[in-house]
C-alpha cells in the first residue's frame, strides 16, 4: 500500500481560502489535507466515533473501488472513475474491496460553506470519465499545498476541478430540455452572427421564459445569460480591433453597445487592458 499525505497542519490559520465570488462560481474553500493513496487488500481504515469533524472530503477514484461506510449505516461504491463529495463527520470507515485490485484514489479534506451541499453535488456516488486536466489540477493542489508562498492558489485549484467535474455530471444528466434549450439558444447565436439580442429577445427566439432560459444557463453553463452575451459581444469587438480598421466609435455601434465609452468600461473590465491597447499592439 503506497499513500503519499500532503499536509498543511493543525494550525487553524494554515491552509488555502479563496473566494471565487467574483469569478462568479461563489464557492468558498480551504484545503486542509490530501492523500494520494493506491490501497491494497489490507487497507481498513475505521474512524473514533468521538472524533469531531467539521470539514468535507473530496473522493476521486482512478482505478479499482473501495467502500465508504457512513455513521448512518449507508455504504458507498467508489468504483473506477467515480467521485464523491460528503461531509467528513459522516464517514465512519472505508476498505479496499478486493485483492485483485488495488484501490488507487485522492482524498482531499477541504472546509466549505455551510450550504455547500446545495451548489453542487454530495452524499451521492457518480461515475464520470477522467479527463487528462485532472491530473494537472491534482497535482496543482499537491504543489501549492507543499509551498506557502502559493497555498493560497490550493483553494481555487480544488474549486475549479469539483466545479468542473459537477458541470460535466450535470450536462451529461442534463441531456433534457435544460440543456437542450441552451443548446437552441447558442445554436440561434451561431446561426445569426449579425444579431446581438438582450436576454428578453433571445428568450422569445426560444419560445421560453426569460427567468427560465437564466435558470437554464446558470445550470448548464454557471453563468447567465447576460454574461454570456458580454462575452460574445467582447470577443467580437476584440476580432474586429485585431483584424478591422473600424473606429472604436464603430464597433461599439456595430455591436450594440450604447457608446465607445461603455465598450471601453466593458472591455477593460473583461480584458484587463482598454481597446485602444490592442490596436497599439497591431
Amino acid at each position: 500500500m503506497r499513500i503519499k499525505h500532503t499536509e498543511i497542519g493543525s494550525n487553524p490559520d494554515k491552509g488555502s481560502f479563496h473566494s471565487l465570488s467574483n469569478a462568479k462560481f461563489g464557492l468558498e474553500l480551504r484545503v486542509k489535507d490530501m492523500w494520494d493513496v493506491e490501497a491494497d487488500d489490507n487497507y481498513r481504515i475505521i474512524r473514533d466515533s468521538k472524533k469531531q469533524h467539521k470539514y468535507w472530503v473530496f473522493i476521486r477514484t482512478y482505478k479499482g473501488s473501495g467502500y465508504i461506510y457512513t455513521r448512518a449505516g449507508d455504504k458507498h461504491k467508489c468504483s473506477e472513475h467515480s467521485w464523491l463529495i460528503m461531509s467528513d463527520d459522516d464517514i465512519y470507515k472505508y476498505l479496499n474491496e478486493s485483492s485483485q485490485l488495488k484501490w488507487s484514489f485522492s482524498w482531499i479534506v477541504f472546509e466549505g460553506p455551510a450550504d455547500l451541499s446545495k451548489r453542487i453535488i454530495c452524499n451521492e456516488i457518480h461515475q464520470l470519465p477522467i479527463e487528462p486536466e485532472e491530473a494537472d489540477i491534482a497535482a496543482e493542489i499537491r504543489e501549492t499545498i507543499e509551498d506557502p508562498f502559493s497555498s493560497s492558489l490550493a483553494g481555487t485549484c480544488l474549486s475549479r476541478w469539483i466545479l468542473r467535474i459537477d458541470r460535466r455530471h450535470r450536462q451529461i444528466a442534463l441531456g433534457n430540455k435544460t440543456n437542450r434549450i441552451v443548446q437552441l439558444a447558442c445554436t440561434w447565436l451561431s446561426r445569426n452572427p449579425g444579431s446581438f439580442p438582450n436576454v428578453g429577445e433571445l428568450a422569445k427566439e426560444c419560445f421560453i421564459s426569460s427567468r427560465y432560459l437564466q435558470s437554464s444557463f446558470q445550470e448548464v453553463l454557471l453563468c447567465s445569460p447576460k454574461a454570456f452575451l458580454e462575452k460574445r459581444c467582447l470577443t467580437r469587438a476584440m476580432n474586429r480591433l485585431m483584424f478591422t480598421n473600424e473606429s472604436i466609435s464603430e464597433i461599439a455601434d456595430a455591436l450594440g453597445f450604447s457608446s465607445p465609452f461603455h465598450l471601453s468600461t466593458r472591455f477593460k473590465k473583461y480584458f484587463g487592458y482598454p481597446p485602444s491597447h490592442v490596436r497599439k499592439q497591431n
